[in-house]
């Protein structure tokens, strides 16, 4: 993987020396304890910004890589499948210019990133991952834990399954509940439009952004004619089905 990396600076991350990384391992440490419940991550990268990426040494995700950005997201769900997937994803583009955020990933995170597509084996794998990460919310965890392992769930879950969490856009947790609404529309989740619509035009401001955001995902005419009967939004959110 090394030999491969891609090393020139028009891609943001580069790899970081032995104690390079090991003194990032030490300063990350809360965000060590908030990315324990998927598993530990060793931090490899950085992009002399204060951004870092990881890779799940072992849990129920291994090999999956992860980026901590120092806004301070929340939501710790990988991005990419493996250490080779990232290289292949910056080598894919020039990035100086558009910010690592811009690179293709493979699981998405917040809804508007550009998804690369999986084969049927790697979404097998997938399928897999977010069943094992199902049976873990039956334990006794805590909120923050419980958060963590249902985001990385809806990350995961291939589009094609995605019904199976559609339910998550009236979980109780609200965090959860609004990236439920965000991937069911980035995951082409059709069935959920009506539930979407439901979500905003009644629930509180939070979720109907989200809800509303999903509908624009879902690309759709039948979608385009439920943001335009929200004269208040409309304006806002039809760039992103265009």
């Amino acid at each position: 993987i090394a030999d491969d990396w891609p090393h020139n600076r028009d891609h943001p991350f580069r790899p970081m020396g032995a104690t390079e990384a090991a003194n990032a391992y030490e300063m990350l440490l809360p965000e060590r304890l908030r990315l324990r419940p998927l598993g530990k991550v060793a931090f490899l990268w950085t992009d002399d910004e204060s951004n870092f990426a990881g890779v799940y040494v072992d849990g129920v995700i291994p090999e999956r890589i992860v980026i901590l950005d120092h806004e301070g997201s929340l939501d710790t769900s990988p991005l990419y499948r493996s250490a080779i997937s990232f290289a292949d994803a910056l080598k894919s583009q020039r990035t100086t210019l558009t910010g690592w955020w811009r690179i293709p990933v493979d699981f998405p995170n917040s809804g508007d990133e550009a998804v690369r597509p999986a084969g049927q084996a790697q979404s097998a794998t997938d399928l897999d991952a977010v069943n094992h990460l199902l049976s873990l919310l039956d334990g006794d965890l805590t909120a923050d834990s419980k958060r963590a392992i249902s985001y990385a769930a809806l990350s995961l879950v291939p589009p094609d399954q995605s019904g199976m969490l559609a339910a998550w856009v009236y979980h109780r947790d609200t965090f959860i509940a609004s990236k439920a609404c965000r991937m069911m529309g980035c995951k082409r989740n059709l069935a959920a439009l009506n539930d979407l619509a439901q979500l905003a035009e009644t629930r509180t401001s939070v979720i109907r952004t989200d809800a509303i955001q999903g509908i624009g995902l879902l690309g759709t005419p039948d979608a385009r004619r439920v943001l335009l009967k929200m004269v208040d939004y409309a304006d806002h959110f039809m760039p992103v089905i265009g």
